[in-house]
């Protein structure tokens, strides 16, 4: 499976926040996230990508004009024991 590779800067009460456009992206393309924090890193498989929760504030891109966005967060302790056992699984 190809994994989207997303950068988050911190963990939000244990939760990885992804902008809502990101997880469209890889809906569209069938890809799953590959979330990377600091050194680390989880996956979530296309098929787990709703197994979220969804922010409904509404934030402004810094970088973009105009975009708009939601962040989706995911539960790191979750899917952080999937992608070990993924691993193990794969070797």
């Amino acid at each position: 499976m190809k994994y989207k590779k997303i950068k988050v800067n911190r963990l939000f009460h244990g939760f990885a926040s992804v902008r809502d456009y990101q997880v469209d992206e890889a809906k569209r393309d069938l890809m799953g996230l590959e979330i990377w924090w600091v050194d680390e890193f989880i996956h979530v498989p296309y098929e787990d990508l709703d197994k979220c929760f969804h922010n409904d504030d509404i934030f402004r891109s810094k970088h973009i004009e105009g975009q708009k966005y939601r962040l989706v967060d995911y539960d790191w302790k979750t899917f952080k024991r999937k992608t070990s056992t993924q691993i193990r699984l794969d070797i």
